[in-house]
């Protein structure tokens, strides 16, 4: 179930189609093979199309700093309550995750896109079915 969180499942990466957070996809590839990387596992949720959500302040910083940005985090329990909670597990993965360098990936000129996806590692040009660095 893409629409709930789960503790021990990996960093969570927040997807929501009315560009209520700051995740696009090719910032999502990135962090992909950064999270290949660090050996963490990635989790994505996507709110439901039916249900009403709150935004975060990423894609204020986006369009305001011109930045490539994703919003990212650990699963939670009871978000912005006195009672708050995240297991130490995820918060171990983020660590790792958010040790990797990321600042020259998410440069734009480092990165190519592939539309062609039965191109392999771009040998007919520059388009790649995925983000790549």
């Amino acid at each position: 179930n893409n629409h709930r969180p789960s503790f021990h499942e990996g960093v969570v990466v927040k997807v929501n189609v009315n560009q209520r957070y700051a995740t696009t996809s090719t910032t999502h590839a990135v962090l992909k093979q950064i999270a290949a990387e660090a050996n963490v596992p990635l989790q994505k949720v996507v709110v439901r199309n039916d249900s009403p959500c709150g935004s975060t302040v990423g894609p204020i910083l986006a369009a305001r700093l011109g930045i490539q940005t994703i919003d990212v985090g650990c699963p939670q329990l009871a978000m912005h309550s006195i009672r708050e909670m995240i297991d130490t597990n995820s918060l171990n993965q983020a660590t790792r995750l958010y040790a990797i360098p990321t600042h020259e990936r998410l440069c734009p000129s480092q990165l190519r896109v592939d539309v062609n996806s039965h191109t392999e590692n771009g040998e007919n040009g520059d388009l790649m079915s995925e983000c790549y660095l």
